[in-house]
């Protein structure tokens, strides 16, 4: 079942600017591992990619190297897809890359029994994929590879056999075969009696190809592949059928007219000017009918009282359609008469059928962050950013509405193969110059890249031996000290090119390439990323150990219904239920929290993974 999509997306390119696909710092070997248990599922198998994010649910799949993001896929079924690339699962270009077409990423499933089955079962194998997304288009050479696989116990081995490829395409040159769906269906039913047995697998992999090795810089991750709802399962048609379901689609946006983050501070000075006046979603039937719902917003305080909601009118959505829903917020503001220097909200976005014994819903949850530094990125980087030649550079414009001092900079580096943009720079900040950058102010020199072997996505952070006082518009950036790109991190999903500019020698220009770069001023006092000027310590429900390893417990006085796990982007990471041991093998070192709903109503504790 495929549903139709109501928008385009478009894209620019620049002179001396410069994109580069992305490849993430790694995590530690060392502390992850594949599902090595054996496990045999019954029908039906389905993953929408909507219970974990950065690696695939280890109760369905076997392996870790593909990538479960909003950010990668352009109006993803679900909210998230799966996405296979160039990197392996630590985030590193494989060893094997070549510019010939080679092995990538593989997702490979655990055991189904379809052993109870036949042919007359009508089973059917379907998921929808998408070539490029927001990153970089897989070649013509490359592709994408489907196949299904069973065991042969007499040789004592897997057997898989070819179910469905397809070749590198551009995202645009797939919609122009279909221009209403952006991820597209395929529908396999199962036929041959030999894969009617006690263990099943389903295999997905890709082809990859990376520049030549004459562009080292380059030589990162490349030809993005998406696939969503992966569906096996018997009594199934050879035509789409639906899906009694209303999903969320794309990430949760920010509350932030400008910024993913800013300094609760400078909100706090002047509210109304930085709040967002509405918020917009992307929703979509599933069904193969319309479907009436209503649609509710609710934000409140991690560790404090506050709390808002906002329920929106009746609202139709045609059968196999995505739409954008936008709802104006009524006399919503965060609370800002308080002392507080960082605060964090969660933010919930429902879409109710009004005809729910008829229709599923959905939720959306993220957390809005005013820590002590400015973002305009979400995280996740699909791209990379940089200028040519040697001696240029890039900025990016912030603005403190009450006088405020930078201590350091954030910034996210692209690993290339062989690590080729290890390169010096100097961090440099200027002054405003009627909406460009003026004279400069300050500058650390001779800098490289900072990356991390034990986290992706990780941060560098730069800290400036002094401070620096900064009040009105300024601009952060870097000037390049070789002819090569730099290759900095650049999130395509979040365009905020308008504050984006470069100078090759010849002046400012603003930039042509929609997005944000990967850019971060810390403000304010001692360096300080993370949630846990957020304590919540009212109550009776105790989160210990804490700092966790691989396993912690939820203690409550009261009988506990749900436990919610979302990471510090606020992405649903884990969910349980009931009380007592929860592991978190499978979770990253970092911050957490953790949503407790017991008979009293709903807690939030801070949880910290550190092995």
């Amino acid at each position: 079942m495929a549903f139709l999509i109501l928008l385009f997306v478009s894209a620019e390119c620049g002179a001396q600017e410069y994109l580069t696909g992305f490849t993430a710092g790694a995590v530690n070997r060392a502390k992850t591992s594949a599902n090595t248990t054996e496990t045999v599922l019954e029908l039906p198998f389905f993953d929408d990619f909507g219970a974990v994010s950065t690696y695939p649910d280890n109760s369905l799949w076997q392996n870790r190297a593909v990538f479960v993001n909003s950010g990668f896929p352009v109006f993803p079924t679900n909210f998230q897809a799966a996405t296979f690339d160039a990197l392996d699962e630590y985030g590193a270009v494989y060893e094997r890359g070549s510019s010939s077409p080679f092995i990538a990423d593989s997702l490979l499933s655990v055991a189904v029994d379809m052993s109870g089955f036949t042919p007359a079962d009508s089973v059917y194998l379907s998921f929808f994929y998408q070539p490029q997304g927001r990153g970089d288009a897989p070649e013509s050479t490359d592709s994408l590879v489907c196949k299904i696989g069973f065991y042969d116990k007499w040789n004592d081995t897997v057997k898989f056999v070819h179910l469905w490829s397809k070749s590198g395409v551009t995202l645009d040159a797939f919609l122009s075969e279909d221009s209403t769906h952006y991820f597209r269906e395929v529908r396999m039913p199962i036929v041959d009696t030999s894969f009617f047995s006690e263990k099943v697998y389903l295999l997905f992999y890709n082809y990859a190809s990376l520049p030549p090795a004459m562009y080292p810089n380059d030589r990162s991750n490349v030809d993005q592949w998406s696939i969503d709802y992966v569906y096996l399962a018997a009594n199934r048609t050879s035509v789409s059928e639906g899906d009694r379901k209303m999903s969320f689609s794309e990430h949760a946006p920010s509350l932030l007219k400008r910024y993913t983050s800013m300094p609760y501070r400078q909100y706090k000075n002047n509210p109304t000017a930085v709040i967002a006046t509405s918020v917009t979603t992307y929703i979509a039937n599933l069904d193969t009918v319309t479907h009436q719902f209503v649609y509710d917003f609710a934000a409140e305080e991690i560790g404090g009282a506050w709390s808002f909601t906002q329920e929106d009118e009746t609202d139709f959505l045609v059968a196999d359609t995505l739409a954008e829903h936008k709802m104006t917020l009524r006399n919503f503001l965060f609370p800002f008469n308080n002392n507080r220097d960082t605060a964090s909200f969660l933010v919930h976005h429902f879409v109710d059928p009004v005809d729910y014994q008829q229709a599923d819903g959905d939720s959306l949850v993220t957390i809005q962050k005013f820590y002590n530094y400015y973002s305009y990125d979400d995280g996740v980087p699909e791209s990379g950013y940089g200028v040519t030649p040697d001696e240029s550079s890039f900025a990016v414009q912030f603005n403190a509405s009450v006088p405020d001092t930078i201590r350091g900079v954030d910034i996210l580096f692209n690993r290339t193969m062989n690590d080729a943009n290890y390169n010096f720079f100097d961090i440099v900040i200027w002054g405003d110059n009627n909406g460009k950058p003026g004279s400069e102010i300050y500058r650390l020199t001779d800098q490289r890249p900072i990356w991390s072997d034990d986290e992706i996505y990780k941060f560098g952070y730069y800290e400036f031996p002094e401070t620096v006082n900064v009040v009105g518009l300024f601009y952060v950036g870097i000037m390049q000290h070789e002819s090569m790109t730099i290759n900095i991190g650049f999130d395509t999903s979040e365009d905020n090119s308008e504050y984006n500019f470069y100078n090759v020698g010849y002046g400012w220009n603003s930039s042509s390439f929609p997005g944000s770069v990967m850019l971060r001023p810390v403000v304010g006092g001692d360096f300080h990323i993370g949630v846990a000027e957020n304590d919540y310590l009212a109550g009776d429900v105790s989160v210990y150990p804490n700092p966790a390893r691989d396993v912690f417990y939820v203690s409550s006085k009261t009988p506990v219904v749900s436990i919610s796990i979302y990471d510090i982007s606020g992405r649903l990471v884990k969910v349980e239920n009931g009380c007592g041991k929860i592991s978190v093998s499978e979770l990253a070192n970092g911050m957490y929290i953790v949503r407790i709903v017991d008979s009293e109503g709903q807690t939030y504790r801070k949880l910290s993974i550190e092995r």
